[in-house]
């Protein structure tokens, strides 16, 4: 997975991490990273953050954003090393289509639990 963040100057900064674990009902995805590193220093300036998992062959992907908190009921392997979870707040789910008419599903967490949106391109450039 991708992990994205923005540093103290406002600048994106991007790198690929292992997703350790998910928490379904909290919408948390685990992540493990040492508490010093620039992005445990992001999180904690800017704690919103996105995640983004590709798969070429199928053409899909799927992009969340929300924030980033410690998850210290998290096991790591190292006392080096703390959990993080990033708690889905808005995901989107992409499929490529041979007609590049790409199918998208924006989901918005709310109270009530989750909502939904797709979209379709109607008319799409040869």
């Amino acid at each position: 997975m991708t992990l994205s963040t923005v540093d103290a100057e406002g600048r994106p900064d991007a790198r690929v991490l292992v997703l350790r674990d998910v928490d379904r009902a909290a919408g948390a995805w685990h992540f493990w990273t040492e508490p010093g590193s620039p992005k445990a220093r992001q999180f904690a300036a800017r704690p919103d953050a996105a995640l983004t998992f590709y798969w070429p062959q199928p053409g899909r992907q799927v992009r969340l954003r929300g924030p980033v908190r410690p998850a210290p009921q998290c096991a790591t392997p190292s006392p080096a090393l703390s959990c993080y979870a990033l708690h889905a707040v808005t995901a989107e789910f992409w499929q490529a289509s041979g007609d590049r008419r790409h199918r998208h599903v924006f989901l918005t967490r709310t109270p009530a639990g989750w909502t939904s949106t797709g979209w379709v391109p109607t008319d799409v450039p040869g």
